[in-house]
């Protein structure tokens, strides 16, 4: 408050100071140098008022959060403070976290590949599969059209037995009459033998 008391009371001279319309004749008079002597005083005045403000303000900043020594008998370096602290902390838990996304990274290219071969193992599997269903396709082509061939064969063994058995029959049928003829006329020959 007596920083602004100050600050108010030279502006207010400085105001008083200011030569007017009328005395711009006399700037360079006694009076106006006595002035500037007066403002001169005021802003000394003013300035080690604003020290001693700054002054405690800075005493009581410094009390209340230490700052580094920077003196240079002493190193350079800043102590280490909370907010350093923190920061620190943080770029390490992302190194760790980085490092752990790393890690399963590489985990998951190794069960990629793993998975890479398997499915080439099964794509391997599958073509050998399909190359044996093809062959057996045509093997059971090949057997259905030798089965046909003997179905064919057999058919016509059934019409050639057929045809051979109704010669038979026919044959057996001829030498049955035959046989029956041969007796009867046997039996005349023996009847006119007895006669005579």
């Amino acid at each position: 408050m007596a920083v602004n008391g100050e600050m108010m009371d030279v502006a207010n001279e400085e105001e008083d100071s200011e030569p007017s319309q009328e005395g711009v004749a006399s700037v360079g008079g006694p009076d106006n140098q006595q002035h500037l002597t007066d403002d001169e005083a005021g802003i000394d005045e003013w300035t080690e008022e604003f020290v001693r403000y700054w002054d405690a303000a800075s005493f009581n900043s410094n009390n209340s959060s230490p700052r580094p020594d920077l003196s240079p008998s002493l190193s350079l370096e800043p102590a280490p403070s909370p907010v350093y602290n923190s920061v620190d902390e943080e770029i390490a838990t992302l190194v760790h976290r980085s490092s752990q996304m790393s890690n399963a990274l590489d985990v998951l290219t190794e069960r990629n590949d793993e998975l890479t071969r398997h499915l080439e193992e099964l794509h391997n599997v599958v073509v050998t599969s399909a190359t044996t269903i093809n062959t057996m396709e045509d093997s059971m082509d090949h057997l259905f059209t030798n089965v046909e061939k003997l179905l064919e064969l057999f058919s016509n063994f059934q019409e050639e037995n057929r045809v051979e058995v109704r010669e038979r029959r026919l044959a057996v049928s001829l030498l049955a009459a035959l046989s029956s003829t041969v007796n009867a006329m046997s039996r005349d020959l023996k009847k006119k033998g007895g006669k005579n």
